[in-house]
């Protein structure tokens, strides 16, 4: 009875008939006839050689059969063994298929060894826009395949199980992964169409399974993420916390695996789209791609917006200071740290660390700046000319990394150079303290001034009635000369407005007030034989002589309060 089931559900099958199409006795008589075999003589043909007797058993054996398939319970079996004879069918169909796709395939070396190493596959720059739409099906993907009538009860849901297969009435189990919705429609059609006559299918996706996207390069949480299906590039830019603020964002690349293992990769620009508040590019991501945020060269004439990037959400908030060094003609040179959220310009690094030095040549500023392949790059700024002509001085921003170096005048040029204008700005040092030695005070008196400040401003803190101020001595340190060089000024002249000898006062500058003063210190000066190694030498000798400035500078007894050394 289970042969007989069993052969008359192939009948069923090979003939294209579906439950409730043909009569149950004809499925009867039709599983009989492949029983005994295709080329039996039918009952009212007798074969060759074959005998009254023997017709007479053949027609009572049609008979019995006949009977047989109108009982119900027959009929049944023959419904419970259709499914199994379906799944053994295919499997038959199957098995002699991919035999055949063995014998005609090539022989590889390659393939032929399980253990050879296969050929790298090739990365391409691929901009087909059909096959970036193209949604491939995996894991996960629930679809409806939906045939059209007269065979819409084979019309059912699916989901695509984790080896990429989904089981199909009449057709078991069938491999759609890495397929398009079209590609999967095609290979269903083609299944059916072994057993219907030509039917109409489709496939519809009716929930895209969960994607899983990797994210590297200049983004602030590199890693892999899971995103909603079919979203966009900048999403899961988002989703890792946003791009640096020095990535690339001209250049994103996504790279996508085919389902032959081949990678095609496309350069998206999130960039331009945001300076010109257009929409940003339509590409949709797909489960299994990789973003790679490339980080840019901060080159000078960079056609980024750092400030733009600052304000957009696509860029990720970082608290990581800029790190920059100052060197050179600035009171305090050193090694700087500014807010990432806003880079510094040029002028106010140097306000960071104190402002220039007046022997500071700020022509021909210079900035060095690391690539990231190592190499050097450097710019002359100059902020000399706009503080002179009124200008404006040039917005340089720096980047981390910088080197900022302020050259020295040169010596030659200190009489062309503009140093009172330069030491009111407020890219100077907005302070300098010069060192007052008088009679009058009895002490040697450190004192902190405005730049730009002259000799008319530290004789307001001189008692006039008690200083000889017709004799005053300015001490600078020469590093050139390595010693110190005296200069001699008329303090009376400069009060009456001489503009000769109302001198600029400098940073470190030694000030001596009245004869007896400068004829003191200057018989020291000749006494002290060793060279001073730098200025912090040279001050150093001044302020050692605090403690002996009564002896120096005081007169041998108390003197006069009368004002008799105008002249």
């Amino acid at each position: 009875m289970k042969a007989w089931t069993r052969n008359a559900a192939r009948v069923i099958l090979l003939t294209g008939s579906w439950i409730g199409i043909i009569d149950p006795l004809q499925m009867s008589v039709q599983a009989q006839s492949v029983r005994r075999g295709a080329d039996e003589p039918r009952a009212e043909e007798a074969s060759p050689g074959e005998t009254d007797p023997d017709i007479d058993n053949r027609q009572r054996g049609d008979q019995e059969d006949q009977d047989l398939g109108r009982d119900p319970s027959v009929r049944s079996q023959v419904l419970d063994a259709l499914e199994l004879a379906t799944r053994e069918f295919i499997e038959v169909l199957r098995d002699r298929q991919d035999a055949e796709d063995r014998r005609d395939r090539p022989s590889d070396p390659a393939t032929a060894n399980p253990r050879a190493t296969p050929p790298p596959l090739p990365i391409s720059n691929f901009r087909d826009p059909a096959e970036w739409r193209a949604y491939p099906l995996g894991p996960g993907d629930q679809i409806n395949i939906v045939l059209q009538p007269p065979f819409q009860e084979l019309s059912t849901p699916a989901t695509i199980a984790f080896d990429g297969t989904v089981f199909v009435s009449l057709l078991g189990q069938i491999s759609l992964d890495g397929l398009t919705i079209e590609e999967s429609t095609e290979v269903l059609r083609r299944e059916f169409n072994q057993f219907l006559v030509d039917p109409e299918v489709r496939v519809i996706l009716s929930a895209p399974r969960a994607a899983q996207v990797t994210v590297s390069g200049a983004v602030l949480r590199p890693g892999y993420f899971p995103i909603s299906p079919n979203a966009f590039v900048h999403e899961a830019l988002l989703t890792a916390g946003g791009a640096s603020v020095n990535s690339d964002l001209k250049n994103v690349i996504v790279q996508r695996r085919r389902a032959d293992g081949s990678v095609i990769s496309q350069s998206i620009d999130l960039y331009t789209p945001i300076a010109e508040g257009t929409p940003l590019p339509d590409v949709r991501l797909r489960d299994g791609d990789t973003i790679i945020v490339p980080e840019r060269d901060l080159l000078f004439d960079s056609d980024y917006d750092r400030e733009l990037l600052r304000r957009t959400p696509l860029v990720a908030a970082q608290d990581t200071p800029l790190k920059i060094t100052i060197l050179g003609e600035v009171a305090r040179p050193g090694y700087y740290e500014f807010a990432s959220a806003v880079p510094p310009l040029l002028d106010r690094a140097l306000v960071t660390a104190q402002g220039s030095k007046n022997t500071a040549d700020l022509r021909s500023v210079l900035v060095q700046r690391r690539l990231r392949d190592g190499s050097i790059i450097e710019r002359e700024i100059d902020l000399y000319t706009p503080l002179i002509s009124g200008g404006t001085v040039p917005d340089f921003p720096l980047e981390d990394g910088d080197v900022v170096i302020v050259p020295k005048l040169d010596l030659a040029e200190v009489e062309s150079y503009n140093s009172e204008v330069l030491a009111t700005s407020t890219i100077a040092n907005p302070q300098i303290t010069v060192r007052l030695f008088s009679r009058a005070l009895g002490r040697i008196s450190p004192i902190t001034l405005a730049n730009g400040s002259r000799l008319t401003d530290i004789l307001a803190q001189v008692p006039l009635q008690d200083s000889t101020i017709s004799r005053i001595a300015i001490v600078r340190f020469d590093e050139t000369l390595g010693e110190a060089v005296t200069e001699h000024y008329d303090g009376w002249e400069a009060i009456e407005g001489n503009e000769a000898e109302n001198v600029l006062l400098r940073d470190k500058d030694v000030i001596l007030v009245g004869r007896n003063t400068v004829a003191s210190l200057s018989n020291v000066l000749n006494r002290f034989t060793q060279p001073f190694r730098d200025v912090l030498g040279f001050l150093l000798f001044f302020d050692q002589l605090q403690n002996s400035a009564t002896n120096l500078f005081s007169p041998t007894g108390t003197g006069s309060s009368t004002n008799t050394n105008r002249r």
